[in-house]
C-alpha cells in the first residue's frame, strides 16, 4: 500500500453475500426512526409494494427465493448502513463484500446510489430467477472440515454424475460447493464418509458457477444503461487484488460478482491493509455467514439498531489502545 491509500480511519466494512437473511432486518430498523422508515417506503415506490412485502415474509418459503432476497438484502443492509451513520457511525478505512454483498460496497463508497442499487438488485435477482426455472435441479453445501484441495477433489470424484465445483471460500476450512444433482447429493454423501461436515444450503441453482453465466449477461446489459460514479471509499473486490477505483471497475466486478469464485479470508486480509489491527464492522442479514465458526476474530455484527453501541464502543474500543477488540483479523 502507498502513503495514499492508508488511512486513519477506526474499521472497515464487510458485506456478505445473499445468505438466508432475516426477514424482519429491514422493519426494524425502519421502526427505529423516521429516516429509516422513509427510506424504506422510498424502496416501495422504486421496486414496488408488492415486491418489497415479499421480503419482510415470515414464511421462509417465501422471503428465501432468489428474487426476493437479492432485493430484501440490499434494502435491510442500506437501510442499517444509513441509521448507523445517521447515528456516529464515521466512515471507514475501506469496505468489501462478496457476491450480492459487492452491489451493497458500491452503495456504501458512494458508487451508485440508493435507486439505482434497489433498480439493479432487482434486475439481477429477476435475472437469476429466471435462469434458475430452466436448469436442471442443483443447488449449493457448505463443506466443513476439509481443505481447498480437499475440496477439490471432492468435487472432481463426483464430476461424472454432473457439472459441480468449488465456488468459494468462506473461511479457511469452510466451503461453497455449487452443482447439479445427483452430484451435490453424492458429494454430501462422500463428504460425510471422509469424516467432513456437510451442511445443505437451501438454493434454486448452483450458484458461482459457469451455468450461471446467462444471467450475467443478461444483468450486465441492463446495467449499462445505468449510471455509476468513481467510489470514495477504497472498494475492495472478491475478484480483484487492488482496490476498485473507477467506474468501469465497477461494472465489471458487479458483473463478475454473479459467477466468480470468491475467497473471504483473503478479501478480509486486504480490508485489514487499510486498518491493521482494527475492528471489522460486518453488515449483513443474519444468514450462514453469520455462524460464528465463519466469523473471525475482531468483527462486530451490525443486524439490527440495538447492535450499534457495541459497534461504536468497539470501534472506540480500539482507538483506546485495547488490544482484545483491535486485534488483527485473523481465524
Amino acid at each position: 500500500m502507498t502513503d495514499a491509500q492508508t488511512t486513519s480511519a477506526r474499521y472497515t466494512l464487510f458485506f456478505t453475500g445473499r445468505g438466508r437473511p432475516a426477514w424482519d432486518m429491514a422493519l426494524r430498523f425502519a421502526s427505529a426512526d423516521r429516516e429509516a422508515r422513509e427510506q424504506y417506503e422510498w424502496a416501495t415506490e422504486i421496486v414496488g409494494r408488492d415486491l418489497i412485502a415479499l421480503t419482510t415474509h415470515r414464511d421462509p418459503r417465501v422471503h428465501s427465493r432468489v428474487e426476493v432476497q437479492t432485493v430484501g438484502h440490499p434494502l435491510a443492509a442500506a437501510i442499517a448502513l444509513d441509521y448507523a451513520r445517521r447515528h456516529g457511525l464515521p466512515e471507514p478505512a475501506a469496505v468489501g463484500g462478496l457476491s450480492l454483498g459487492e452491489m451493497m460496497v458500491a452503495y456504501a463508497t458512494g458508487a451508485l446510489d440508493f435507486e439505482t442499487m434497489m433498480r439493479l438488485a432487482c434486475e439481477r435477482g429477476r435475472v437469476q430467477g429466471e435462469l434458475a426455472a430452466k436448469l436442471p435441479r442443483g443447488g449449493t453445501g457448505l463443506l466443513i472440515g476439509s481443505g481447498a484441495d480437499g475440496a477439490r477433489d471432492l468435487c472432481d470424484e463426483v464430476s461424472d454424475l454432473g457439472a459441480i465445483q468449488l465456488a468459494g471460500i468462506l473461511a479457511p476450512d469452510v466451503f461453497l460447493v455449487s452443482g447439479f444433482e445427483p452430484a451435490l447429493s453424492e458429494a454430501a454423501w462422500l463428504a460425510r464418509e471422509m469424516g467432513w461436515r456437510w451442511i445443505p444450503q437451501p438454493s434454486e441453482a448452483p450458484w458461482h458457477t459457469d451455468a450461471i453465466q446467462p444471467a450475467r449477461e443478461a444483468f450486465e446489459a441492463c446495467f449499462a444503461t445505468h449510471p455509476v460514479s468513481a467510489p470514495k471509499i477504497p472498494f475492495i473486490s472478491a475478484s480483484r487484488e487492488e482496490p476498485v477505483t473507477d467506474e468501469a471497475g465497477v461494472r465489471e466486478v458487479i458483473g463478475q460478482s454473479i459467477t466468480g469464485y470468491f475467497d473471504v479470508p483473503a478479501i478480509m486480509e486486504r480490508l485489514q491493509q487499510f486498518a491493521p489491527g482494527r475492528v471489522t464492522v460486518r453488515l449483513t442479514p443474519r444468514g450462514s455467514l453469520g455462524r460464528p465458526d465463519i466469523v473471525p476474530p475482531g468483527t462486530v455484527m451490525l443486524n439490527v439498531p440495538g447492535d450499534l453501541p457495541e459497534v461504536l464502543a468497539a470501534i472506540e474500543a480500539v482507538d483506546a489502545g485495547d488490544a482484545a477488540v483491535g486485534s488483527p483479523v485473523r481465524w
